[in-house]
């Protein structure tokens, strides 16, 4: 081999070499690991929980932010009726806008703003 020709060497992944030292066996865990769970405590839901309280009422004058036309604006509307979504656990309400027509969607209470009591 010419002095000038460097010998061709295979690629090594120094990460990989030195993930694999620093990666205990399973035998050599301590005892303390070997305790702990490998999932921590959960949350469930308690289904005999207190109804959320709700903010409106019937004839409560309300806002929310609606888009018409490309343009965000601020519509107005009074409540019509009172539910509550027993899957998700939150107040929901149906709305009236200002000719009167009723809205079959139920909107969630935290889209809604108080304009005025009713």
């Amino acid at each position: 081999m010419e002095a000038n020709e460097m010998a061709i060497q295979p690629l090594q992944d120094q990460n990989n070499q030195m993930k694999e030292e620093k990666m205990p066996s399973e035998d050599t865990l301590s005892s303390s690991e070997e305790e702990q769970p490998m999932q921590k405590s959960g949350v469930t839901v308690d289904l005999n929980a207190v109804m959320q309280g709700k903010k409106f009422k019937v004839n409560d004058v309300v806002h929310m932010s609606v888009v018409e036309h490309g343009i965000r604006t601020k519509g107005i509307y009074t409540v019509a009726k009172v539910g509550y979504n027993k899957e998700g656990a939150y107040p929901q309400y149906q709305l009236t806008d200002k000719e009167g027509r009723t809205g079959s969607a139920w909107v969630r209470e935290n889209k809604l703003k108080l304009q005025k009591r009713g």
